[in-house]
């Protein structure tokens, strides 16, 4: 989404377009889902890369993942599809971040096709399938870099954690780029059980996680991470 694509300080941060960061890296904000991080796969795979990285924010569905974790998955889990993130590039991220004061988890990342909103349904989910966190792109990505047989890794933040439900009123007036309609928002909020507390409590969540997707930037670009083949 736009919003995780702020962290690379870009001049303009244009949907469903190549954008080169600098020199031999590309970003392409594809938006929310399954189909369109595909597709986004897929140009970036055209123009010639060797490595995908699915980059940006993610929610925790187990009760030890917070608010601003970093989490580098060695697997992605869609349905009963299991895809391995590439364990060379991950252990040397890991290992150079578990020297650093953030917070950095393995495992597993599971791929849904909705927003998960209530703790009760994340629990299920964990439950169900031992992940640590969810999120709606990464196993499409895993998929055509699979397919194609080059290099991926997702890199994510977490920005909601078990405990946090998320407002209907919001998951129900974003477009697929994560813009809320603020007309629909406030309308639907005059007959929302959610408090000013609760929706303010959420956005210094993603005030946090959106801080450390600019670190994490910081850090990759500092050690060339962005490069496969450097290790």
């Amino acid at each position: 989404m736009p919003a995780e694509a702020k962290c690379f300080q870009l001049a303009e941060i244009p949907n469903q377009k190549l954008l080169k960061i600098e020199k031999n890296i590309y970003l392409y904000i594809s938006g929310i889902g399954y189909d369109s991080s595909a597709a986004a796969a897929k140009i970036l795979i055209k123009k010639g890369v060797d490595g995908l990285i699915s980059w940006g924010i993610a929610g925790g569905i187990n009760n030890s993942v917070q608010t601003g974790d970093i989490i580098i998955p060695e697997t992605i889990q869609n349905n009963k599809e299991i895809y391995y993130t590439t364990s060379k590039w991950r252990r040397n991220i890991m290992s150079h971040f578990h020297t650093t004061p953030y917070t950095v988890l393995s495992g597993k990342i599971i791929c849904i096709e909705e927003i998960l909103g209530s703790s009760a349904e994340k629990i299920e989910l964990y439950n169900k399938t031992g992940a640590q966190a969810v999120d709606m792109e990464s196993a499409a990505i895993a998929k055509i870099a699979n397919e194609k047989k080059i290099e991926f890794i997702s890199m994510r933040v977490i920005l909601d954690d078990l405990n946090l439900n998320l407002p209907t009123l919001l998951t129900e007036n974003i477009d697929g780029f994560g813009k809320i309609n603020i007309r629909k928002f406030i309308k639907s909020y005059k007959y929302s059980s959610f408090t000013f507390s609760e929706i303010s409590s959420l956005v210094k969540k993603y005030v946090k996680a959106q801080r450390m997707l600019k670190e994490i930037y910081k850090e990759f670009k500092k050690e060339s991470f962005f490069f496969i083949n450097n290790f």
